[in-house]
């Protein structure tokens, strides 16, 4: 399985392995997805290059006709850098922030929406704004954002300076999907026992927390949450995350 763009070697094993000749031709049935690069074929091992979504099957074939297939699966390249993505956080439970005022209580109990629009900054963006940095850009346009029982992301003018756009939909994986393919992240309240980590084990941690859904790697969605930075669910496992949530999706992109 390979995203658009990347590369990745691929070799024949020989049996005998010291057969006389290992003269091999490289074919592949969709080339417009997955390439073989024969400038670099070297002892039958070739260089598969991902050209677009899709499945294309590598045939390699002996000069005497024997012949093997892979079966490559090329997904979208993410329209952010995912590499970024995993590591950007907002600290949404760093100390330092606790003490910070927000719809008449403080940053600590609101920390999960606030910190999903952060990263969701962050990822569309490429930059590493802290949750402090936001927070205050926030209040000194709407002041009175400190007890207004308003989420952080109905600020037009906000969304409009850090480049974010949102939308909502109906809280169901089909939804999720369908933003996750178009480049676009997925923030959702739940309050669920179905909480998972970094390796897709339930947590242990029960009541109301924000999920950002991220990016979906054709098997595993992935998602930061006010519990976890990088976790991980199958489509059944998000499926039980998500429960009977009547709450809409929120939907953050580029503008």
């Amino acid at each position: 399985k390979l995203k658009e763009e990347e590369k990745q070697k691929l070799t024949v094993t020989f049996n005998p392995k010291d057969v006389s000749s290992k003269e091999i031709t490289w074919t592949s049935s969709a080339p417009n997805v997955a390439s073989v690069d024969i400038s670099k074929t070297t002892n039958g091992t070739v260089t598969i290059i991902a050209r677009a979504k899709g499945t294309a099957t590598i045939t390699a074939t002996h000069k005497y006709g024997k012949t093997a297939t892979c079966v490559v699966t090329v997904t979208e390249k993410p329209s952010f850098d995912l590499e970024h993505a995993i590591k950007v956080t907002s600290d949404p439970h760093a100390k330092e922030h606790e003490h910070l005022p927000w719809h008449g209580s403080t940053v600590g109990k609101h920390a999960g929406m606030i910190g999903a629009y952060v990263e969701a900054i962050n990822i569309l963006n490429g930059t590493n704004y802290r949750l402090k940095e936001v927070y205050n850009k926030i209040l000194s346009a709407h002041p009175n954002q400190k007890t207004k029982n308003e989420p952080v992301y109905e600020n037009e003018d906000i969304n409009k300076y850090y480049n974010l756009k949102v939308s909502r939909a109906p809280a169901n994986v089909n939804e999720i999907k369908k933003a996750l393919a178009q480049g676009k992240l997925v923030a959702e309240i739940v309050d669920t026992t179905k909480w998972r980590d970094e390796k897709g084990k339930l947590w242990g941690k029960t009541g109301r927390h924000t999920g950002l859904i991220f990016y979906f790697d054709g098997k595993y969605f992935h998602m930061k949450s006010s519990v976890i930075l990088n976790a991980i669910y199958t489509e059944s496992q998000l499926k039980e995350w998500l429960g009977n949530t009547k709450t809409e999706l929120i939907i953050y992109s580029r503008r």
